[in-house]
């Protein structure tokens, strides 16, 4: 039975067909024939070449250039397939791996500058891959040296890789991700080269920064370097969350930056366990860290709510009986806590105990103290939750004490206080 090939052995047998043209054309060199055109012109790729290198960058493209995917195929293979994304995004100049430079980051193409960042994470991928599985030589038509290798992934090139990608954390304007239709395929009828570079597809600011951040993070961790790797992942995570949605360029498993961030002890949420064993260790230590456990679930929502709303009657028990002191708006904190995640979970149960809160000071303090780590639409779910208690007018000054709430600033438009004052 004939299976149908992978993407990546589609690319490793492309490029061996190249490899083996010219081999067996004793007149080409680099892929370009030697013999010059009767008219002086400059000698040209074999245009099958060309055709399969196309080809080539098309299937890495729908495979969003994934380094996972890259990595598998042999090493030469790598090489040539990311020094012809260079050649065909920067107006056909050659570039020589690891000989890459970005004279002018600011009057470099879009597609270009995808292509060197694509560049620098692969490099500091790779470097990675020897440390972890001490780079085990492929046996093939395409393969390098471990020189090669070790030059490609010496020392000096990975720090200016880390210099290009902490730079890259400060760009305002991101590179589109390069997609299958801006690679146009030669045809009898024209062979000329040509590429629609507006097939391209927008990378969120949040999605551009965690990959990045998740790419330092990991280099560092694997470094030793566990402060900066904490310093990355967190920045990641807090991208994470702040991310609407996912076009492909971030492919990142949160599990495993989970992991990440628990072995580097990078995140109080990570440092002792899940969030549901957190709770449990801190009901059994008297509650401590309870709130904090807490803000950190209203975010990833991984303890049931059943055991968030039996918490309240133990602590409320306990506080009755007198059987140990807290701090006296600790109930009403966690109550403000719950109330918080009730709306998140779109469950009715909290829908008149606002009153519950002792204040609307500790009230609006549940919503504002984890408010930079909400998605967006978790904001939206707030916003009209607290736009609802303003209209029923249900907590006095509740309007003026959220316009005059930083965290809160812009949050009701123009549109937004129009119609509250309308309904006044």
């Amino acid at each position: 039975m004939f299976i149908d090939p992978t993407a990546t052995e589609l690319i490793t047998k492309f490029y061996d067909v190249v490899a083996e043209t010219l081999r067996i054309r004793p007149e080409a060199e680099n892929g370009e024939i030697i013999n010059v055109e009767p008219n002086g012109e400059k000698p040209k790729h074999p245009a099958k070449n060309i055709a399969l290198k196309i080809l080539s960058l098309k299937v890495a493209a729908f495979l969003k250039w994934n380094l996972v995917h890259i990595r598998n195929l042999p090493f030469k293979t790598q090489i040539n397939l990311l020094q012809d994304l260079m050649y065909f995004t920067n107006e056909k100049k050659i570039v020589e791996i690891p000989n890459v430079e970005l004279e002018d980051l600011h009057s470099a193409n879009p597609q270009y500058l995808f292509s060197i960042l694509l560049f620098h994470r692969w490099l500091l991928n790779t470097s990675m891959h020897r440390i972890t599985s001490n780079w085990q030589l492929r046996i093939g038509i395409n393969d390098m040296s471990t020189v090669d290798e070790t030059i490609i992934c010496s020392s000096e090139n990975i720090k200016k890789t880390i210099t290009f990608l902490t730079d890259a954390l400060e760009w305002e304007t991101i590179p589109d991700m390069l997609t299958f239709n801006c690679f146009k395929l030669p045809t009898e009828s024209n062979d000329c080269i040509e590429f629609d570079w507006d097939k391209s597809q927008p990378i969120s600011k949040n999605e551009f920064y965690a990959q990045i951040n998740y790419d330092l993070g990991t280099f560092f961790f694997y470094q030793e370097e566990y402060d900066l790797a904490k310093k990355h992942f967190s920045k990641c995570l807090q991208c994470f969350v702040d991310m609407p949605e996912v076009n492909g360029f971030y492919d990142v498993d949160k599990r495993m930056l989970e992991v990440y961030i628990h072995a580097c002890h990078g995140s109080q949420e990570m440092h002792k366990g899940n969030l549901l064993e957190q709770l449990n260790s801190s009901i059994v230590n008297q509650y401590m860290s309870i709130t904090t456990i807490l803000q950190q679930d209203n975010i990833y929502r991984e303890i049931p709510l059943a055991h968030r709303l039996n918490l309240e009657l133990d602590i409320q028990g306990a506080l009755s009986s007198g059987a140990f002191t807290v701090a006296r708006d600790l109930l009403f904190k966690i109550k403000a806590l719950n109330i918080v995640r009730c709306v998140l979970d779109r469950k009715p149960l909290y829908h008149y105990s606002v009153f519950s809160v002792k204040s609307i000071e500790i009230f609006l303090w549940a919503f504002q103290i984890t408010w930079k780590s909400f998605s967006q639409s978790d904001k939206q779910m707030l916003k009209s939750y607290l736009l609802e208690l303003v209209l029923n007018d249900d907590i006095p000054d509740l309007l003026t004490k959220i316009q005059s709430t930083e965290e809160f600033s812009g949050l009701f438009d123009k549109a937004d206080i129009h119609y509250l004052k309308g309904c006044e």
